[in-house]
């Protein structure tokens, strides 16, 4: 690749890369304290008994520098980059499978798919065998404008195409000064006693990791309420 190219990319070099004009050292991407064997082991026993079914909360786990950016590349993409969901049961944008994201939010998926990031929810988890979807045909980046929101539901159990079991879900947010107010928050729910048992407001640089099953039911059923042009948004 010529020079050039690695410019358009983001400047990368030996232990750096500079996106947008901003500097994100590579080590500074996530914070490593949580990959501490003691504190890999607390995170697994505090997401094994949360309920209504396994859950954790990390707060401040990837760069803020990382997320200021992605936030930013939201209005880059192109209006054919998006799906728009627009039903009784849900309003909101998704970006499309195999489509070009921005660099920052490149960086951070890649970073998710990694085999140590990989291996460290499998040691949370004790869910062997994972395996990332690089196409995030069910990811990718996220947005829901004032009035949108996501009923309680359950996600897909098998993937269609490769037939993989799905297993855990991962979700970061980055909004930044969110109030309680513009609603917005992930409810967990129990199917068998029918209630909300915890809420996540969907704050700046906050992420959360849940097991994926036919009980696993969640969503944000309260529409968003942020002033015009403040769109919650996730990746």
């Amino acid at each position: 690749m010529s020079q050039s190219n690695w410019t358009d990319a983001g400047q990368l070099q030996s232990d750096h890369v500079v996106i947008g004009g901003r500097t994100l050292a590579f080590d500074q991407i996530f914070n490593e304290a949580f990959f501490a064997p003691s504190k890999v082991k607390e995170l697994s026993e505090t997401f094994k008994h949360n309920t209504p079914f396994p859950y954790l909360v990390f707060e401040g786990l990837f760069s803020p520098v990382l997320l200021e950016l992605m936030y930013s590349e939201f209005g880059s993409l192109r209006w054919s980059d998006w799906r728009c969901f627009d039903s009784i049961n849900e309003l909101k944008l998704g970006s499309r499978p195999y489509c070009r994201l921005g660099h920052a939010a490149q960086l951070y998926f890649n970073t998710v798919h990694s085999g140590a990031f990989i291996d460290i929810l499998q040691q949370i988890t004790g869910i062997e065998g994972l395996i990332p979807d690089p196409s995030l045909t069910n990811g990718g980046i996220h947005e829901i404008p004032t009035g949108g929101k996501f009923e309680l539901h359950t996600d897909f159990n098998q993937d269609s195409v490769t037939k993989l079991d799905n297993r855990l879900v991962f979700i970061t947010y980055l909004n930044k000064d969110w109030l309680p107010s513009y609603a917005g928050a992930l409810e967990l729910w129990s199917v068998e006693e029918g209630k909300c048992e915890a809420k996540i407001e969907p704050t700046f640089g906050r992420s959360i990791l849940f097991y994926e099953s036919s009980k696993s039911l969640h969503g944000h059923p309260d529409p968003v309420n942020a002033p015009a042009g403040r769109p919650r948004r996730s990746a």
